[in-house]
């Protein structure tokens, strides 16, 4: 079980305990977010704690070649999945351009 053992200091206001999981979550944190735990002495930027490192690591992205990649000899793979990124902007533009153009029809109609 995850320790509640970690609190910050947001807009010079201090919140906590949190587990490292939660700070993980919390969009608030960055690397100059001020954290103590029990046997500080101060408060600290996040930065300079090696546990807390682990917040601030992106997550490896694929490349474009590690998204699609072309079947080799055999086209009869079915372990090769192509994967899509959903990016949920574009299918919002794609939801207004579909509404704008049965509004222009409708009104083309009536």
């Amino acid at each position: 079980m995850a320790v509640k053992e970690w609190y910050i200091q947001v807009f010079k206001k201090e919140e906590g305990p949190f587990t490292l999981l939660e700070l993980r979550a919390d969009r608030r944190i960055t690397p100059d977010t001020l954290v103590w735990k029990e046997g500080f002495e101060n408060w600290v930027p996040a930065r300079d704690v090696e546990e807390l490192k682990v917040l601030f690591e992106e997550e490896k992205k694929p490349s474009s070649a590690e998204i699609i990649r072309p079947f080799a000899d055999d086209t009869s793979k079915t372990d090769d999945v192509l994967a899509l990124e959903y990016d949920p902007k574009q299918w919002f533009t794609w939801l207004i351009i579909i509404i704008a153009v049965l509004l222009y029809v409708i009104y083309q109609l009536a």
